[in-house]
């Protein structure tokens, strides 16, 4: 990634983050940030939502993709300091029987009072 793809990502964090909910609001808007410099760079920026309905497209991704890169772009976000509410945790495998969906898997992060936060 270049500086000028990062830089966004910097601007959100220029503030003091207020709470685990101001931090995970934050983030959730990095991750997308990033999601859309990386995807321009590897052909995934036009990755729809939902797996099954969507493999004739272009660039579309599975759980496992977004649960690795999830996980990744919350590790350059702890490395550069902007992730200081929440550790991060190892992915987790999700199945029917808590979604009522087909299993899938997510990168998985919590704050300092045990919420765990799973982004599919």
């Amino acid at each position: 990634m270049s500086d000028a793809d990062w830089q966004p990502v910097v601007m959100l964090f220029l503030e003091p983050i207020n709470s685990p909910e101001d931090e995970r609001e934050r983030v959730a808007k990095a991750i997308g940030l990033l999601e859309a410099a990386v995807g321009d760079k590897v052909g995934t920026v036009a990755d729809r939502a939902d797996t099954f309905d969507n493999p004739a497209y272009s660039g579309q991704q599975d759980c496992n993709d977004e649960a690795i890169n999830t996980t990744g772009y919350l590790r350059l976000l702890k490395q550069a300091g902007y992730l200081t509410l929440h550790v991060i945790e190892d992915m987790r495998t999700r199945n029917f029987f808590f979604t009522g969906m087909a299993t899938y898997d997510c990168s998985d992060a919590r704050n300092s009072h045990g919420r765990t936060i799973c982004r599919r």
